[in-house]
């Protein structure tokens, strides 16, 4: 029988580069994520993650990350977030009453800050999913910028 004490303090170090060493070879995938034009401290940012047209129009996200605005300098928020390869399309809401959904005025005017990746929001139709989608390769470190509209 093996005992761990009996294992030798080279054996450990041998064992610990090895480690090291495998996890360097792992795939690492990030989404640099710029949100501008934040126009209240109140409340918090929440970006959702969707995969495909179908995700994005019954509002099941695959990731979802709530914000706070703490960190907002001149109207920017920046943020990292390790993710897989694939491809995805990514919206930011300023939900400035921390009620985790958009609230809309009369006539269902957004009442809340919204974006999404690499698309300017025009009028008041809801964009397609190819509209805001990008791919994100394996070990790429992509920047996506989110310019947040209000009306």
């Amino acid at each position: 029988m093996c005992k761990i004490s009996n294992i030798t303090a080279t054996s450990r170090l041998k064992f610990l580069f090895i480690c090291m060493m495998l996890a360097s070879v792992v795939e690492s995938q990030t989404l640099m994520v710029t949100i501008k034009n934040i126009q209240t401290t109140k409340g918090q940012l929440c970006i959702a993650i969707f995969n495909n047209q179908e995700s994005f129009e019954q509002q099941k996200p695959i990731y979802t990350l709530h914000l706070s605005k703490e960190n907002v300098t001149n109207g920017i928020l920046k943020v990292d977030i390790p993710f897989k390869a694939g491809n995805y399309g990514l919206s930011v809401l300023d939900d400035i009453n921390n009620n985790s959904k958009m609230d809309y005025h009369l006539l269902a005017i957004p009442a809340e800050g919204f974006g999404f990746s690499g698309y300017m929001s025009k009028g008041l139709s809801v964009p397609k999913y190819k509209n805001f989608s990008f791919y994100l390769e394996k070990n790429e470190r992509k920047e996506i910028v989110v310019l947040l509209r209000y009306i």
